[in-house]
Parts: structure tokens; sequence; C-alpha cells
């Protein structure tokens, strides 16, 4: 037993040292992406400590203390710590894969490629070209109001978008989780996060948002989105009635019958109940992943599981914009 827990020890340390390690080689590299595009490349500026964007330690951080404020309110049999430093099955193996992706800054990466670089060009042209600063001068409180609405909304859209069938396979690794765990909250596909990361530029470059206030939300979703994949029930029924999607109702979401995908996509619950996907959460803890695809997810190789999750997603992708195209083309004739 002691052994054990040595061996998950020493694995928390080599996961936390990699994911630093790696989310110093992913800042770097887009640290000369943005040298080459502004013409400003200086590579021993582009790995200076200096220039070592932090996110993927936050986002550790930020993450450690959701888990142990989990510990504190469920107790730690019931806890995602628990399951973390027990027996792994496949899914918590898939969880802990996308969670390192994700602070070793590789998941942006990975984006970046996949997307041929496009979603950092758009990201960068947004800033440069809508730069509005519409809520400069305005007080954070109200900056804060605005974008908790605007990002939020924002976030409502994009989950349902990748619900739709041209790009359900790639959102289908996220939904494929067996149990709840709050690192549940990372698992998405690198095309998912870089989307969403495009969309997110906009409202801030537009609304000219303080960087303050930007870090706040960032924060206080987060915080939300993980809790959402935790097994603990909130028990604010006014709350995850009117104002969040709790728990149980992202639970819900994530139910394993397909009626159920297509229900509260949201953080608010305003955006749901505003265009019909609200559903109340059930009192039961239903099951929750997807049907079929075995050899796609949960299985003793994440990183093969996300190439071919890749690979089929494009080619159906594809496919389905051929055979819309020929059926466009069909009908001018």
């Amino acid at each position: 037993m002691t052994g054990s827990l040595l061996r998950r020890i020493g694995a928390g340390v080599a996961f936390f040292s990699g994911a630093v390690f790696f989310s110093y080689l992913s800042s770097a590299f887009f640290n000369v992406v943005e040298g080459l595009y502004h013409g400003t490349l200086q590579l021993e500026e582009c790995f200076s400590l200096g220039k070592f964007n932090l996110s993927g330690v936050a986002i550790l951080g930020l993450t450690g203390v959701c888990l142990l404020l989990e510990v504190f309110w469920m107790g730690w049999k019931e806890s995602s710590l628990a399951r973390i430093f027990g027996r792994w099955d496949h899914s918590l193996k898939t969880d802990l894969f996308y969670f390192f992706l994700m602070c070793a800054g590789i998941t942006p990466v990975l984006g970046f490629f996949l997307s041929l670089g496009t979603g950092y060009l758009i990201n960068e042209v947004i800033k440069e070209h809508l730069g509005l600063n519409l809520l400069k001068g305005v007080g954070m409180p109200l900056q804060f109001g605005v974008i908790v609405l605007v990002n939020t909304f924002i976030f409502y859209w994009h989950h349902r978008l990748f619900h739709s069938r041209p790009l359900w396979r790639f959102h289908q690794i996220h939904h494929a989780a067996e149990h709840f765990n709050l690192i549940t909250n990372f698992r998405n596909h690198p095309l998912d996060l870089a989307v969403r990361t495009i969309l997110y530029t906009l409202p801030a470059a537009v609304l000219g948002l303080n960087p303050a206030v930007i870090l706040a939300y960032t924060a206080v979703a987060g915080v939300i989105t993980c809790f959402q994949h935790s097994e603990l029930d909130w028990r604010m029924p006014f709350i995850e009635r009117y104002v969040i999607i709790g728990s149980s109702g992202h639970r819900l979401h994530h139910g394993v019958e397909r009626e159920h995908y297509n229900k509260n996509f949201g953080i608010l619950v305003l955006w749901d109940w505003m265009f019909g996907t609200h559903a109340p959460p059930m009192p039961e803890k239903i099951p929750i992943g997807v049907a079929g695809d075995p050899d796609l997810h949960n299985t003793d190789s994440p990183a093969l599981s996300l190439w071919r999750v890749t690979e089929r997603g494009f080619r159906e992708l594809f496919l389905q914009a051929a055979r819309a195209l020929l059926g466009r083309y069909s009908g001018a004739r």
C-alpha cells in the first residue's frame, strides 16, 4: 500500500514537472510564431523566462485548489483526488492525458497545427483591427458583468456548435468520460479549444476589457466548469434552477442517452432557458458516456485514440462538406 502511494506521489511530481517544462516550450513556440508574424523575431527573447506564459501553471494551481475544496466538501473517499491516487481505469487515464496536454500547453500547439495556423492569424487580425475599446474607462464591476453575459453566451453557442453533426466527432471525446472528475473539464479536443479561443478573442478586443477583468472571469468560469464535472451534489436549488447549471444538471447533459446530449449546454441557466435547451436535473445519478466506438475512447493509449478521432473527424467533416457542395451544385443545375 505504501509502495503504491509512493508511486502515485512520484507520478504526481513527474506530472507537475513535465507540465511546467512543456508549458515553457509551448510558450517559447508561440513567442517564435508571434515574432515571425510581427517581423520582430529574436530567439533569445522567445526563450526568456520573462516571456514564459504561466497559463498552464495557473491551470494546475487553480485545479489543485478545486481538488482540495472538493475533498473538504465531499470527504476523501468520494473525491476526485481519491480516484486519481487510487486505481486508474481507462476513462481516468484519458482524463489525466488531456489534463496534462492542457497544463503543458500542448493542446493549443496542436490546435495551431490542426487549424493550419488560421486560428492564430484570426486572433491577431481581431486584436489589430477590431480593438474598438468600447468599454475602456468603464468601471471594472460593469466590465465584469458584461463579460459574464457575453462570454457565457459564446460558451453556450460554441458548445452547441460542437454538438452539431459536422463537429460532434471532435466533441465526443469529452462526452466519452464514464465518470465525473474535476479534471474531466479539460478533456477536450485541440480543435475544440482553438475555435473557442478565437470566439473569446472577439469580445475582449472589441470591448477593450481590463486584463484583470478577463483573468477574474477566466478563474470564476474555470472553477464553475470544474465543479460542473464533480460528483459533488451542490444542493443549491435556487442557484441551480435560476442562475448556474450545477453538477447534477451538467451530468444530465453527459447522460448516455442521446436525448440528453442537447440539454444544459451552458454555464448560466439563462441561455439554455432562452433557447429552449434547459432541463431540470434528475434526482438520481444517471450513467454517463457515449455508446459505440469502443476503439476510439477510453483505451489503453489515449494518444492513439486522439489521432484516430482526429483522422475520422476531419474525414467526416470533409465528406459532409463535399456532399453539401455537390447537392448545391446539382440543385443549381
